[in-house]
């Protein structure tokens, strides 16, 4: 079995999927807080082929030093993965700092209207993995509805604008807080 490591406040619904179905296919785990990069290289295996990333994680909106951990897994032989669902490319561009892969949920802010479900896998190359993620994808029938797509364009024209409103907003909560 492999080994990945994964933030210790993951969102719920990669943590389930992580222990309970690849658990059960021998996938071993290592949860760690990523706020310190060096939590992940102590947490790193010879095994370890995955280091999967939040930042800003879900639900405590930790912060990681994408560069720094992508660094680690990459000296460990394994491949960086970051879930990107929160910044969106908008605000953070995590192949520029390292990653090998990068998810989206399309269903949140990419798509903004929860009126979609879907999801997004870019990858730095189009190597052997990239063939065995296609193949998966192809086989279990995971690609979006023709509908879905086109909401999906819809928003994405949008994405800047509301991503901006979204960080004028944060600002002045945290200046009426601070």
């Amino acid at each position: 079995g492999a080994h990945v490591v994964i933030p210790d406040d993951v969102y719920f619904g990669t943590g389930a999927l992580v222990a309970d179905v690849f658990g059960r296919w021998g996938l071993t785990v290592t949860a760690v807080d990523m706020t310190d990069p060096a939590n992940v290289a102590a947490a790193m295996r010879a095994d370890t082929q995955l280091v999967w990333i939040e930042s800003p994680s879900n639900p405590q909106l930790k912060i990681a030093d994408i560069a720094a951990i992508a660094q680690i897994a990459h000296d460990g032989g394994a491949r960086c993965a970051v879930d990107n669902t929160w910044p969106t490319p908008i605000l953070q561009r995590p192949l520029a700092l390292g990653a090998d892969i990068v998810m989206h949920s399309t269903t949140k802010y990419l798509g903004g209207h929860s009126d979609l479900l879907g999801g997004a896998v870019i990858v730095r190359e189009q190597d052997a993995f990239y063939d065995r993620m296609h193949r998966v994808q192809t086989v279990g029938g995971a690609v979006p509805s023709p509908f879905d797509c086109w909401l999906l364009a819809r928003s994405i024209r949008s994405l800047p604008y509301r991503m901006r409103g979204h960080c004028e907003n944060a600002r002045a909560v945290a200046t009426f807080l601070a």
